[in-house]
């Protein structure tokens, strides 16, 4: 089993791209809270090569993408906030409460890439309009 996980490492060595890191950033939703780490991704400038920050977080994310074992474990975790579907009133009942995980700015990113890049290689995997009954 360890030399098929070692294998799909080796595989992904030189599969992302910093353009793929950069359209990751884009796709992204920025505009909702912050994870547990804090990191705010609206300061990020995509496809600006003179913007320094934003050029050492890709190269962050691109590392993270090439190595997934160095994937730090906080960005595997969420923030589980109590979102009221009743807005302007003070108290909701339980069930007009629904749970969401806010999670971080990075781990976004590096889904997004992660997603696209299946989607590219591999669409059939994608197809859950078939399999998916919660959320149509």
């Amino acid at each position: 089993m360890w030399t098929r996980l070692e294998a799909a490492v080796e595989a992904t060595q030189g599969m992302f791209t910093a353009h793929d890191v950069e359209e990751a950033m884009r796709a992204s939703n920025f505009n909702k809270g912050l994870g547990p780490d804090g990191f705010d991704g609206t300061i990020l400038k995509p496809g600006d090569a003179t913007h320094r920050l934003t050029q050492e977080v890709t190269a962050q994310i691109l590392g993270l993408l090439g190595n997934p074992q160095a994937i730090p474990k906080y960005l595997y975790d969420g923030r589980l906030v109590p979102l009221s579907k009743n807005k302007g009133k003070d108290q909701a009942e339980l069930k007009d409460v629904r749970p969401i995980v806010v999670r971080s700015h990075v781990a976004k990113i590096l889904e997004k890439a992660i997603m696209a890049k299946v989607a590219e290689v591999s669409p059939h995997l994608l197809q859950t309009r078939i399999y998916q009954t919660g959320f149509k």
